[in-house]
């Protein structure tokens, strides 16, 4: 299964926020910083806004401070509270 297909076929905001910060960081790492949101947003089919949003959570979300968030709207609220 793609990346894509996995993001596609969850639910789950916490598991599309890692899909797709991996991903990304795969083609950061592969096309060396040729790689860019649009990219990302294009191969996902999704907006570079949901991207951005979803890249913006990774970071607390693997430091476990949106662990209480049940919806990603939340999280993200709490991310603009923690700045």
């Amino acid at each position: 299964m793609t990346y894509r297909e996995k993001f596609h076929n969850t639910i789950d905001w916490k598991e599309r926020v890692l899909l797709v910060e991996l991903f990304h960081l795969l083609k950061l790492s592969k096309y060396h910083n040729n790689w860019k949101l649009a990219d990302t947003a294009k191969y996902f089919e999704v907006s570079i806004a949901l991207v951005s949003e979803l890249l913006s959570l990774a970071g607390p979300l693997k430091e476990g401070k949106l662990d209480n968030c049940l919806s990603r709207s939340k999280a993200l609220k709490r991310v603009k509270e923690m700045k």
